[in-house]
């Protein structure tokens, strides 16, 4: 079953959030945070999915993405501290799951942009409720003199132009070789799934694709660094299992190999064993929208069976 439901967030902020309910027995919670120019009811049959195996599924749009665009501005977070106003929204749903399931074990997954914000979130507020995290699509960052660059760039376009406008600059800087990523590739949103279908209907949806505003962009500068930045990781909740998934043809990701990087870096913080990555081949950036994508539903749910 399907349902809505309105937050608020630490700055009052509203936001739109979303809850699929299952019919069986309940295993737990799942909350999902989606990613850049996309938004949360495209997580709809995963959601499902999950539904179907025993599990409770939440998530919400995230500030200038979903039903929050069509009333505010695209790719927008806000005037300043975008990206941790972002984190508080999702303590703020997470706290709504708690109160209504009484749940004290969370799984938290975010895909892509979403990944770095469920990052954040473990860093900045170390919840003991949140025993499971799934990182889809996500990355261990350019290095940090291109991402320092960056944001240097964003400062100037956000002051060259109004912060709210979209920044075709940033979008082409941060994006524009993603597309030649994939050979012969017919639209510049190839290398989101080799699903032609999953493509078209992205392009077709009024909600995702839009380029954000320059703000955005130097939050999400900000809040790549964040949580890429070794003495924040070293904050992770010991007791925290991750598993961490991309494709190995992802651009994001960097063909898996940030998968790697990631996993040297949080498994020494975690205890031993809690740390599982998979590269799955031939696969793009959104694997949970590929057309193997059940093989990915499966594994995700193996995960998060353990021990519910």
């Amino acid at each position: 079953m399907f349902s809505t439901f309105n937050l608020t967030s630490k700055d009052n902020y509203k936001l739109s959030g979303y809850k699929w309910s299952t019919e069986n027995k309940i295993k737990g919670s799942v909350v999902i945070i989606h990613g850049m120019a996309e938004h949360a009811l495209r997580y709809e049959d995963f959601a499902f999915f999950l539904n179907s195996m025993g599990y409770q599924v939440y998530s919400m749009d995230l500030r200038g993405h979903g039903e929050d665009a069509r009333l505010a501005t695209p790719g927008w977070f806000a005037s300043e501290n975008g990206w941790f106003l972002c984190i508080d929204d999702i303590k703020a749903l997470i706290d709504y799951v708690q109160k209504q399931e009484e749940a004290d074990k969370i799984c938290l997954l975010g895909h892509s942009m979403g990944s770095l914000l469920v990052r954040s979130y473990l860093i900045k507020y170390l919840d003991s409720r949140i025993d499971k995290a799934v990182l889809s699509g996500t990355t261990a960052g350019l290095p940090r003199y291109k991402l320092h660059l960056a944001r240097l760039l964003s400062n100037v376009a956000c002051k060259m132009a109004e912060p709210k406008k979209p920044s075709q600059l940033m979008d082409k800087l941060i994006f524009g070789s993603y597309a030649k990523s994939v050979t012969g590739y017919k639209t510049k949103f190839d290398w989101l799934t080799c699903d032609a279908e999953k493509v078209d209907k992205y392009i077709r949806d009024p909600l995702c694709g839009f380029v954000c505003s320059s703000q955005f962009y130097k939050d999400l500068i900000e809040g790549t660094l964040y949580c890429n930045k070794d003495t924040n990781l070293n904050k992770i909740n010991a007791s925290t299992r991750l598993l961490i998934i991309s494709g190995s043809e992802d651009p994001v990701g960097r063909s898996g190999k940030d998968i790697d990087i990631l996993c040297q870096k949080i498994s020494p913080v975690v205890k031993q064993g809690s740390v599982d990555t998979i590269v799955y081949s031939n696969m793009r950036h959104e694997i949970i929208n590929e057309i193997d994508n059940v093989s990915v539903y499966k594994d995700i749910l193996q995960f998060i069976d353990v021990n519910y």
